[in-house]
């Protein structure tokens, strides 16, 4: 699936000003018989999301939903983005931007080399302090049930959860929160 991804992308990246999105997106994947509908849309989906930045900008902030036109937010974000290019930096350019009601905003790299750049500690510490020091930068999680875990695991430790991370080959933070299900004083005795 990621070698899928990866292909896709590099093929949007190089067709997409030729003959469209969804020309490029297809372009690689109709040799493939073993690939369904489902699993194109999918691997479109993972491509879109691998180039995403998610943010929330304060109500209180100067690009808070309302005070700026939209041009005004691209000029701003095109802005920061340019103080941090140099040599070693990929492009770092941006698809589409969408600012929600609620704060939330969403911005579309055009690769996802620039997306995974920016997501790197340093460079998103430079990248909001550039854009707005109230904004911040999320990640995509997702909820998961993890199964027979022993009872002595305590979720509120960071060390326990350090060591559940390197225990399974995760990377270093992929748990941002765990909790029981089933809170501890309504158990049963027995369990």
């Amino acid at each position: 699936m990621q070698s899928a991804v990866t292909s896709l992308t590099t093929q949007v990246k190089e067709s997409s000003q030729q003959s469209g999105y969804k020309a490029a997106l297809l372009s690689g994947l109709d040799n493939n018989p073993d690939l369904n509908s489902q699993t194109i849309q999918r691997a479109a989906r993972d491509a879109i999301k691998a180039r995403q930045i998610l943010m929330n900008i304060a109500p209180t902030s100067p690009l808070a939903p309302g005070k700026l036109t939209h041009e005004q937010l691209i000029t701003k974000i095109k802005a920061a983005l340019a103080s941090l290019a140099n040599e070693d930096s990929p492009e770092l350019d941006v698809k589409a931007i969408n600012q929600y009601r609620n704060g939330g905003m969403v911005i579309e790299m055009l690769t996802p080399e620039g997306a995974t750049y920016l997501k790197k500690k340093d460079i998103k510490e430079k990248f909001i302090e550039k854009l707005d020091p109230m904004a911040m930068m999320k990640d995509h999680t997702y909820p998961v049930v993890i199964q027979f875990i022993p009872l002595t695991f305590n979720p509120s430790s960071e060390d326990q959860l350090q060591k559940l991370e390197q225990e399974n080959s995760w990377e270093c933070g992929a748990i941002t929160l765990a909790r029981w299900i089933k809170p501890p004083e309504k158990r049963n005795d027995k369990q």
